[in-house]
């Protein structure tokens, strides 16, 4: 990847419904869509996702031109000509440790910048919560940036139904197995189920999938203005007054980082 060259800021409802899908299912490499705006400095918020049906295994998240087709079908539906601005695909990485994407990760993006896009992001998060991005560019000419990362709360308890409902339509590819001297064995990686579940329990006992019982009222709109940020159409509306206090300071630690 190149130097680090931007920020994406992940706010607290798309944060939640992100944590629920990943520890809901631990060992699967599950993938979403998320709808993004950007600001006139440059940072990328991502706000809203979306979970299409998918057959997915533990080892390697690889998604087809057919699937990427199905996908933004459903999201033309909902969205009309503002499916566009989904255009940041993630995924888990279950438990590994490392989550720099991989070739196929990699190329998986190249993928969605080829439906007309000016530029596309990638996410990729495992079950402890680490998280790596990057950003696809076309223009003026095409090259990859990496991308810092800030994340909200999993606050939002409430929208774990929604997530929920889509987590039905996720399944895991049969792999087949390897008969090697005798033995056999499953397709590489091989972690043990008991040590997901573990960490998947761990991670929600802490704020992944559950961080109250009822969770924050959403606010006002008007809140978004503390972050000095215009948003889409078509996304979340409303957050969180006091997740926008903590991420409005996040944003201005930021660029005057950059500055």
């Amino acid at each position: 990847m190149k130097t680090t060259n931007g920020t994406l800021v992940i706010l607290n409802p798309a944060w939640t419904m992100i944590r629920r899908a990943v520890l809901a299912r631990p060992s699967l490499e599950v993938y979403g869509m998320g709808h993004c705006v950007v600001d006139e400095d440059g940072i990328v918020i991502l706000d809203d996702i979306y979970i299409p049906p998918q057959e997915v295994t533990t080892g390697k998240f690889e998604v087809s031109g057919d699937d990427l087709g199905k996908t933004f079908d459903s999201l033309i539906r909902e969205y009309a000509e503002k499916w566009i601005e989904w255009c940041v695909m993630w995924h888990s990485h279950c438990t590994m440790t490392s989550v720099e994407p991989s070739a196929t990760d990699v190329t998986n993006l190249a993928q969605l910048v080829q439906n007309n896009m000016d530029y596309a992001v990638g996410l990729v998060v495992n079950v402890r919560g680490d998280t790596y991005a990057w950003a696809e560019l076309t223009q003026p000419w095409e090259t990859q940036v990496e991308l810092d990362v800030i994340v909200g709360e999993a606050c939002y308890p409430k929208l774990e139904k929604k997530v929920d409902a889509w987590m039905e339509h996720v399944a895991e590819k049969k792999v087949a197995a390897i008969v090697h001297q005798g033995s056999v064995r499953r397709v590489p990686p091989w972690w043990q189920k008991e040590e997901e579940e573990a960490l998947a329990a761990e991670a929600m006992k802490k704020n992944g999938g559950h961080a109250s019982d009822d969770g924050p009222e959403w606010s006002a709109a008007d809140d978004l203005m503390q972050l000095g940020l215009t948003f889409a159409d078509g996304g979340i509306e409303k957050y969180s007054p006091k997740a926008i206090d903590r991420l409005a300071s996040a944003v201005i630690a930021a660029k005057q980082g950059d500055s």
